[in-house]
């Protein structure tokens, strides 16, 4: 199991999310060509060609792109969307128990 499965195990899915998916083409693409002595195959996500995964945190994967057609580079962030929406209703039910005088109902 890859460290992206694992997370998403605890969200009820064995699947890894489309961010993950991507992270996992982009490592795959990497070996095969270090293995194999060939350039690595282009992931792309729109008109963006990921080079690396450069940060993951608990609600998305943020990649070191390059936009195609001006060939700047870019910090790409892709949310984990189960994540999200997990994270604000873990919240809400967290808030549903805060009681103080501050707090309005």
């Amino acid at each position: 199991m890859t460290p992206s499965t694992v997370d998403h195990a605890f969200e009820g899915s064995a699947e890894p999310c489309e961010a993950c998916a991507l992270e996992q083409q982009l490592v795959a693409s990497q070996v095969k060509s270090r293995l194999l002595g060939s350039p690595p195959a282009v992931v792309r996500v729109g008109a963006f060609a990921l080079e690396r995964c450069i940060g993951r945190g608990s609600t998305s994967l943020v990649f070191e792109a390059l936009e195609v057609r001006t060939g700047q580079r870019i910090a790409l962030k892709h949310f984990h969307a189960q994540s999200v929406e997990t994270r604000i209703k873990r919240e809400f039910r967290a808030l549903t128990h805060v009681a103080h005088p501050n707090l309005v109902r």
